[in-house]
């Protein structure tokens, strides 16, 4: 997930934004938010003196208007003095500050509470020690409304973006993913007719260089089969017109011996023209991989071959022809150099199936594990066989998307592992 492309591309939205955030709040709360509550500060206080300084000239009516024009409202009670500042005590830092330059403007003890179910500020002023002065006025005199606002603001324009990001650079994602898909089905031999290129230019124009990488691929493969197939019927004609022409030779140890030569040449041309059809242009199509095993083992009937299957069944879309070539010729190889013993394990892990064909056999040294892959190589050259089979084998499974390597064997052969995905 976190090495995705959709996850870099978040990442390459959102730290710009966060970075903003961050620069903002910063910029805000050093010169916005601390200029707006110092002036805020200052216009409270000289409020409240004012008011109070009408209150010092004894006209409690005037301060009374005052306080009215100024947004107030005046009473005088009777409190006890330590049950108010038994009740300070509960009050913020923010408040107790603005308590205290009240105090130092009109040189009288003073305590805020903030009431903040009913958003209203009570400033109490202890004229002496049997008067209370209260005042009550709106939180917004305290407290700025800029600060949510921003904040709703910041925080809005942040999702909005995000969210608009999100459906963008899925659109693009989705494109990319689309041509990825493409090209492992194509690896696979499975149809892409359907595909078509989306998404932004550069996007497009690595679909467009896809299908023409495709179809080059594929005209290639067809114009080599057509040309194998003509090169097989123009050897094959002479080659029978030769078989035939020995039928006049009188000699039959020396027509033995070209017949023999006739038959090698026959058998050489059949061998490769097998080898270059494993690339031909079979149709893939929906199958029980393990059903089509057991199949094999089964035409086999063979007392030396042993199949086990760790799962049931497994549905793969493949190409069956080319495939079950394949498992011909490894089973073949394998009942050609075992002892006693073959044995077949399917299995499933994560997503990819394995087959493992291990026999009993003599195995071969490990330096030869890539080398008897080659076209036309043979470890005993005196065999039957001009070499292609393990080839053949290789481009099948490797046609497929997959992967085939050799190892030593648990009953002391060779073991055979095909990996191909889901």
């Amino acid at each position: 997930m976190f090495k995705g492309l959709f996850f870099r591309f978040l990442l390459i939205i959102i730290i710009p934004i966060l970075i903003l955030q961050f620069v903002g709040l910063y910029i805000f709360y050093e010169r916005h938010w601390d200029s707006i509550s110092k002036r805020l500060e200052s216009n409270l206080v000289g409020e409240v003196r004012a008011i109070y300084s009408q209150i010092e000239a004894r006209d409690f009516k005037d301060a009374s208007r005052v306080a009215r024009l100024l947004s107030f409202q005046l009473s005088e009670i009777t409190e006890s003095k330590s049950d108010i500042y038994f009740n300070a005590k509960a009050s913020d830092e923010y408040l107790k500050n603005l308590s205290t330059q009240i105090t130092a403007a009109i040189l009288k003890p003073v305590f805020i509470e903030y009431y903040k179910d009913k958003n209203y500020i009570d400033i109490k002023i202890f004229h002496d020690a049997s008067t209370v002065y209260a005042m009550q006025c709106s939180h917004k005199k305290v407290y700025s409304p800029t600060v949510t606002v921003f904040f709703a603001w910041m925080v809005g324009a942040a999702i909005i973006m995000i969210l608009i990001s999100v459906v963008f650079m899925k659109n693009q994602i989705r494109a990319i993913l689309q041509l990825a898909d493409a090209a492992e089905k194509f690896g696979k031999g499975q149809d892409i007719d359907k595909f078509k290129p989306t998404g932004a230019i550069e996007v497009r124009s690595a679909g467009r260089a896809f299908l023409k990488m495709k179809a080059r691929i594929e005209r290639q493969i067809y114009y080599r089969t057509q040309l194998l197939a003509h090169i097989s019927h123009d050897l094959r004609t002479p080659l029978t017109r030769m078989g035939l022409s020995t039928q006049f030779i009188e000699n039959k140890e020396v027509c033995d011996d070209i017949n023999t030569e006739i038959q090698l040449m026959q058998n050489i041309i059949d061998d490769y023209l097998n080898f270059a059809k494993e690339e031909g242009n079979e149709s893939t199509k929906s199958f029980d991989l393990v059903a089509a095993i057991k199949n094999l083992v089964r035409v086999y009937n063979n007392q030396k071959i042993n199949f086990v299957s760790k799962t049931e069944s497994c549905m793969v879309t493949l190409k069956p022809h080319a495939l079950d070539r394949a498992f011909n010729n490894l089973v073949d190889n394998a009942l050609k150099f075992c002892k006693e013993k073959v044995q077949i394990t399917f299995s499933l892990e994560q997503d990819y199936w394995y087959l493992n064909i291990d026999d009993d056999g003599k195995g071969i040294p490990k330096d030869y594990y890539k080398k008897v892959f080659k076209p036309f190589y043979k470890l005993d050259k005196n065999s039957r066989g001009f070499g292609l089979g393990l080839a053949a084998v290789k481009s099948i499974i490797y046609s497929q998307g997959g992967k085939i390597k050799l190892a030593k064997s648990d009953l002391g052969g060779l073991r055979v592992i095909v990996k191909v995905p889901l």
